[in-house]
């Protein structure tokens, strides 16, 4: 995958002038308990090798900018991620910028560009890797350091809050927590 990272590096520094951070977050798959989760159960899910890929730099100002490349260069300019438009993926990304503005007093102006391999709405999770990616790259660059069930927990607060979708937990722990060959039980309650 490194020609993806090479890709996206290459598209922040063509767009902002500057080199980035780089960071990803897995998808997952769920082996038992599929709809578990937001009823307290018990799931076992693990990461897969398909990730959402992240570049992240400071804009040197108090305006954000946020590019989808993936999404026909879609991009989303703000001083408040709550003045936008955040139908769709800029939810995810602007829900998780809010709440760290909104818990850690942080309102520092950001550039960033993501791309991904997880297939969108194949059941792969890729919304909850957005918000991981999101809240990791912005932990890092702002840096605040959030716990790893702090990180889950906040990200999935953003899918409850500026989504919509009342999801349990483990999408986000999973992107999270997961390692390479291991599977998660997860006790959702």
């Amino acid at each position: 995958m490194s020609h993806k990272i090479e890709q996206l590096r290459q598209v922040f520094q063509k767009t902002f002038g500057t080199e980035p951070t780089l960071l990803k977050a897995p998808g997952r798959i769920n082996i038992i308990g599929e709809h578990i989760d937001y009823n307290d159960g018990m799931v076992l899910p693990m990461s897969i090798d398909r990730s959402i890929y992240m570049a992240i730099g400071p804009s040197g100002s108090d305006q954000s900018k946020v590019l989808a490349m993936d999404i026909e260069g879609d991009m989303v300019h703000f001083e408040d991620p709550m003045s936008v438009d955040h139908r769709g993926w800029r939810g995810y990304v602007l829900g998780v910028i809010n709440e760290f503005r909104v818990r850690y007093q942080r309102k520092q102006g950001v550039h960033i560009v993501f791309t991904g391999d997880i297939p969108q709405g194949s059941g792969l999770s890729s919304s909850a890797a957005l918000e991981v990616a999101t809240a990791m790259a912005l932990g890092h660059h702002l840096s605040i350091d959030l716990s790893d069930l702090d990180m889950a927990l906040l990200c999935q607060h953003v899918e409850h809050k500026y989504v919509g979708t009342h999801c349990g937990l483990m999408d986000q722990y999973a992107s999270v927590f997961g390692t390479k060959d291991a599977v998660i039980l997860l006790d959702c309650q």
